[in-house]
C-alpha cells in the first residue's frame, strides 16, 4: 500500500508531530498557516497568537500541508483536499447530481446514491457562519 509506505521509515518525533497537526487541522479547524505560525512561535518562545486568520504567508505551511496530507492518506486510503472556504463557488468541481436509481432525479433522502453524493459535497458548502467576522 503505498499510502502507508512512509510508515516504514519516518521517525518517532516526525510522526508524532504530523499526527499532531492533522488533529489541528481536521479536528480543530486551523489552517496550515496558523498551525506553522503556531510552531515557530512556539519554537521561538514567543506568545501565541490568539487570532484564527492569518493574513501573511508563513514558513513551514507547506510542510504542515504534506503532513495532514500523509496522515489522511493513510487513514482514509485517497488523497487529501482542504475544503473550500470560499463563498461565490460552494461544492466547485462536483458534477451535478445524477441518480441511477431514479430517473429525473426523484429521489427520497434515503437514497443511497444522494446520501453518497450528499456527503461528498456538504463539508465544501458555506456553513451558518461563513464569512461572518468575529
Amino acid at each position: 500500500m503505498p499510502e502507508l509506505a512512509f510508515l516504514n521509515h519516518v521517525r518517532r518525533e516526525d510522526f508524532e508531530l504530523d499526527l499532531r497537526r492533522y488533529d489541528l487541522h481536521r479536528e480543530h479547524g486551523l489552517s496550515y498557516r496558523l498551525i506553522a505560525l503556531l510552531e515557530s512561535q512556539q519554537k521561538r518562545g514567543s506568545a501565541v497568537p490568539r487570532q484564527r486568520v492569518v493574513g501573511n504567508k508563513v514558513r513551514g505551511e507547506s510542510e504542515v500541508a504534506k503532513s495532514v496530507g500523509r496522515i489522511y492518506e493513510a487513514i482514509n486510503r485517497e488523497r487529501y483536499t482542504a475544503r473550500r472556504r470560499r463563498l461565490d463557488q460552494p461544492a466547485a468541481g462536483f458534477p451535478p447530481f445524477s441518480c441511477p436509481d431514479h430517473p429525473g432525479n426523484n429521489c427520497t433522502v434515503d437514497c443511497e446514491h444522494w446520501q453518497a453524493y450528499w456527503k461528498r459535497v456538504q463539508p465544501t458548502l458555506p456553513s451558518d457562519d461563513t464569512g461572518i467576522l468575529r
